[in-house]
């Protein structure tokens, strides 16, 4: 096993992903995009379809702003990505100041690997990972009007929040302690 790099299951590795996983990582993201609007019904992640989201996606893969992109490989074939940030102002607003988190964004996983606690695992790897960073919360965000992810985070763990920033109130914020 290298450096930058966990085992999530038997056939599953994490590894740190870079600018040269981009085709990869939007490949993934996209893809998730067009599932969460093609079968879900929700409008979220539109940002990922356009020239801004693939900016977006790129500047994670360069670390911008201190963010981490990571990629799974599922017998060798890309399953699933996501990214940490140490501080998400963009969607936490004044409480992404407090230092006490890491913010999970981009979790996508491959529609393919849908149904096998994918997704599970990689939270339960990020959350590991921002204890290790001496941060006590893994948080992450979705929009309000998605009933499967504000139903879906909680069967994971998380705890519903209230944004406290009239600009961030259509959207559901969650939190999980990873440090006691």
């Amino acid at each position: 096993m290298k450096r930058d790099e966990w085992q999530l299951a038997e056939n599953e590795t994490l590894r740190r992903a870079s600018v040269d996983d981009a085709e990869t990582v939007v490949a993934l993201v996209q893809d998730t995009a067009r599932w969460v609007q093609d079968v879900k019904g929700v409008p979220q992640w539109r940002l990922y379809l356009t020239e801004q989201g693939i900016r977006a996606v790129h500047a994670r893969l360069a670390g911008e702003r201190g963010a981490e992109a990571y990629l799974v490989l599922r017998d060798g074939t890309p399953a699933g990505t996501l990214a940490i940030h140490w501080a998400d102002p963009e969607c936490w607003g004044r409480r992404s100041d407090d230092g006490l988190a890491g913010y999970v964004h981009m979790l996508s996983i491959a529609p393919k690997f849908h149904g096998l606690q994918l997704g599970e695992r990689m939270l339960g790897w990020a959350e590991r990972y921002i204890a290790t960073r001496g941060r006590r919360f893994a948080r992450l965000d979705c929009w309000a009007g998605s009933p499967a992810l504000c139903a879906y985070y909680p069967r994971v763990g998380y705890t519903r929040l209230e944004p406290d920033e009239l600009r961030l109130k259509s959207m559901a914020w969650f939190e999980k302690r990873v440090i006691q």
